[in-house]
């Protein structure tokens, strides 16, 4: 058993019906490991573990979650680091939203 496997096993369900899908804005921004990013949504398309304290996004946003385009979006909360968040794509938070 991997550690994927080991933490998807004590994972919430899928945050999102939706398939997984990655714009190509958040492609560019995940660059060599979209792959990897896309394969694990691809097993669970967002949740919640360790008790809660890892958030991983779904890829769509629906009523109780915002997705993975949303979050990334500069005006939401990126503008604020200004260079700081350039060429980074935001896929999950800890429990104290970082």
């Amino acid at each position: 058993m991997t550690s994927l496997d080991k933490l998807l096993s004590n994972a919430s369900l899928s945050l999102s019906e939706r398939g997984p899908e990655i714009s190509e804005k958040l492609c560019s921004l995940a660059d060599s490991l979209t792959d990897d990013l896309l394969r694990l949504l691809q097993q669970r398309n967002g949740f919640y573990a360790l008790e809660n304290a890892l958030h991983v996004l779904p890829t769509h946003s629906n009523p109780q979650e915002i997705g993975l385009d949303e979050w990334n979006e500069n005006a939401l909360w990126r503008n604020a680091y200004k260079e700081l968040a350039n060429g980074c794509l935001f896929f999950a938070e800890d429990v104290f939203g970082g």
